[in-house]
C-alpha cells in the first residue's frame, strides 16, 4: 500500500511540476530587456522555440527522473531506521514492484500509453499560455483551464439531461456499444497527442511573431 500512494504521489508531482516548467518556456518574453536579447539571437525562430523545448520539456524529465532515483535511495537506505514495514521501503526499481506493477500492465495496458499521452496535452496547455501570457503564465493558464473544465462539465450534464428526455434509453446504448473500449481509448490517445501537436504549433506560431514592443 506505501509503494502505491508513493507512486501515485509521484504522478501526481510529474504533472504539477511538468505543468509549472511548461510555464516557464516563453518566461524570457515577459520583460522589454529579456525580449530583446532573445529575439536578437543569431539563430531562427524554430531553433530557439526548439532549445526552450529541450530546455524545459526533455531537461525537466531528466531532472525529475534523477530526482525519483535521488528519492528511491533515500527510501530505501534512511526509511528502514524510522518504518517498519517491508512494503513501505522497497525499491520503485525492484523485483517486488515490478510485480506489483506487471499485473496492472496485463490488465490494462492502454493505460500505460494513455498516461504519457495525457501528460503531453496537459504540459502543452502550458506551453501556450507561457506563449500567449508570459507574465504569471501558470496562475493565468491554471485559472483559464479551471473555468473552461467548469463550463464544459456543466454544458455536458445539460447536454447529457436533455438527451435523455428526448431520446430513448436504447438509441445511446446501441451507439456506445458500436465502439469497443480498445477503440474509444485509441480514438482517445490519438486525440490528445494531436491536441498536443496543435497546441505547441501555436505556442510557436506565437513565439515567431513576437515583436520587442509588446502591443497587445
Amino acid at each position: 500500500m506505501c509503494l502505491d500512494s508513493t507512486i501515485i504521489m509521484m504522478m501526481v508531482m510529474l504533472f504539477g511540476f511538468g505543468c509549472i516548467s511548461a510555464s516557464y518556456v516563453f518566461e524570457t518574453m515577459k520583460r522589454k530587456e529579456l525580449r530583446i536579447s532573445t529575439l536578437m539571437m543569431p539563430v531562427s525562430q524554430i531553433e530557439k522555440y526548439l532549445s526552450r523545448m529541450m530546455v524545459f520539456f526533455v531537461g525537466f524529465l531528466l531532472v525529475f527522473a534523477l530526482g525519483v532515483v535521488l528519492v528511491d535511495l533515500i527510501r530505501v537506505f534512511v526509511l528502514p531506521y524510522f518504518v517498519n514495514d517491508e512494503v513501505c521501503i522497497r525499491s520503485f526499481f525492484s523485483r517486488q514492484a515490478y510485480d506489483m506493477i506487471r499485473p496492472e500492465y496485463d490488465r490494462e495496458p492502454n493505460l500505460f500509453i494513455l498516461f504519457p499521452v495525457l501528460f503531453l496535452a496537459v504540459q502543452s496547455i502550458f506551453v501556450l499560455g507561457s506563449a500567449i501570457s508570459p507574465k504569471n503564465a501558470f496562475v493565468k493558464t491554471f485559472c483559464a483551464g479551471f473555468i473552461i473544465v467548469v463550463l464544459y462539465i456543466s454544458a455536458s450534464a445539460y447536454w447529457g439531461m436533455f438527451l435523455d428526455s428526448i431520446i430513448s434509453a436504447d438509441g445511446p446504448v446501441c451507439y456506445v456499444n458500436a465502439i469497443n473500449r480498445e477503440n474509444l481509448e485509441l480514438i482517445i490517445e490519438v486525440a490528445l497527442f494531436l491536441f498536443a501537436l496543435l497546441n505547441w504549433t501555436l505556442a510557436y506560431l506565437r513565439f515567431k511573431e513576437s515583436e520587442v514592443i509588446e502591443r497587445w
